[in-house]
């Protein structure tokens, strides 16, 4: 008989041991968590679970071939030598209730867990035993919808056209008690089948965490034949656009590498402190919802004295998402919140920058890089806009890796 583990199998579900289901395949992503563009957080969220949908739903022709680098074996089967060597395998034991079903070891087979969610059987459908009805965790006497590893079906209560390409869509949460349980700085990924594919994004809702019994979003829909570098334009946007009053969305999260935690105290991937009297927010397009909700976090708290200076990128006018929100805050607080607008195409009477960020914009709307207290810059946007047009610039004005980031 093979040898088994008297601490029965291994969970292979946290950001030190991070093991995935796809197809059928067991993957070990510990090594490439570093690497990872969407952060570590977004594949640890799957870690010790079957998550073929999940990747379809993201991942391009390149990433699964990458993933074949970090295949350990068919779930199931032998487990490979390299992952027993030095390993000290303790006498047999009986197995316990919890892993009875198996008569394979962990130390010897792959067998990540009994609480895989085995969409492995074939007799379950994995979307469907993947959304179960959220369950009623009590945090700090709040009722919280997500859970990490479960999406939760959440269905549409209203839409508001707020122009001819951007709605706001708010979804109701299981009871009016609920909060969405999702921290500051951080996102949530939503979900659906689209045109017999499984398709996912992160978005960031407008509403603080504390509203119960909903949440908003603002959504830029982005239609086909509108940009020539995407003919097709935004496929999960335009289903987002399109859904009327009743449907729903699948709900997962939360997500990202930083989450604000108050007072100028930002946390990055549940290790790294810092901390920063003087905030700069550079976005593009609708990378400025993640800005919002920190911002408006920071403001909401009258003991939090932390400055904003938020610079925002758009093509046109016609682009600024939730504009009268960021300048009423700016007429609410004067003195800890200020927005500079820059356009590529700029009405005759623009009254701000135009053109992309360069190092004179950044210059004059970011705060200093030696400020008292301290300062961060924090980015989000397309990557071109930070690696090239935010990045080099923020260097140049003598800002650090410590004191910049993107969402």
């Amino acid at each position: 008989a093979p040898p088994r583990t008297g601490a029965g199998p291994p969970r292979h579900d946290k950001e030190s041991d991070c093991w995935i289901v796809v197809k059928g395949n067991v993957y070990d992503c510990t090594p490439f968590l570093s690497e990872h563009p969407g952060g570590a957080q977004s594949i640890v969220i799957n870690a010790g679970t079957d998550s073929t949908e999940d990747f379809e739903a993201v991942h391009s022709s390149r990433a699964w071939e990458m993933l074949d680098k970090y295949l350990v074996g068919p779930l199931g089967g032998p487990m490979p030598s390299k992952y027993l060597e030095g390993t000290t395998i303790p006498p047999p034991t009986e197995p316990t209730p919890s892993n009875s079903n198996s008569n394979r070891d962990a130390n010897s087979h792959l067998n990540l867990n009994s609480n895989l969610n085995s969409n492995s059987n074939p007799s379950v459908d994995p979307a469907q035993q993947a959304r179960t009805p959220p369950a009623t965790t009590t945090t700090t006497s709040l009722e919280v919808t997500l859970k990490p590893k479960t999406k939760v079906a959440l269905h549409l209560q209203e839409k508001l056209a707020l122009s001819h390409d951007v709605v706001r869509l708010r979804f109701a949460l299981p009871t009016p008690d609920h909060i969405l349980g999702l921290p500051n700085g951080q996102h949530v990924l939503l979900s659906a089948t689209v045109g017999g594919k499984p398709v996912m994004r992160a978005y960031t809702p407008t509403t603080a965490d504390d509203v119960r019994g909903h949440v908003d979003f603002v959504i830029k829909v982005y239609k086909p034949n509108v940009h020539p570098k995407f003919p097709a334009g935004g496929v999960f946007s335009q289903h987002l656009g399109s859904l009327e009053v009743g449907q729903t969305v699948d709900f997962k999260g939360p997500i990202g590498h930083v989450v604000y935690k108050g007072r100028g105290l930002f946390v990055l991937d549940g290790k790294v402190e810092r901390v920063a009297r003087e905030v700069g927010m550079i976005c593009g397009g609708s990378g400025i919802t993640p800005m919002f909700q920190v911002a408006k976090a920071m403001l909401a708290d009258p003991e939090d004295h932390t400055r904003i200076h938020l610079l925002y990128a758009n093509q046109t006018e016609a682009d600024i998402l939730l504009r009268p929100d960021l300048d009423r805050l700016c007429k609410e607080y004067p003195e800890r919140f200020q927005v500079w607008y820059t356009l590529d195409r700029p009405p005759q009477d623009w009254a701000y920058s135009s053109g992309f960020i360069c190092q004179d914009m950044l210059e004059a709307h970011m705060p200093r890089s030696g400020a008292e207290g301290g300062s961060m810059v924090l980015m989000c946007g397309p990557p071109p806009m930070i690696n090239f047009a935010c990045v080099p610039n923020l260097q140049k004005l003598g800002f650090t890796e410590q004191q910049y980031l993107a969402f």
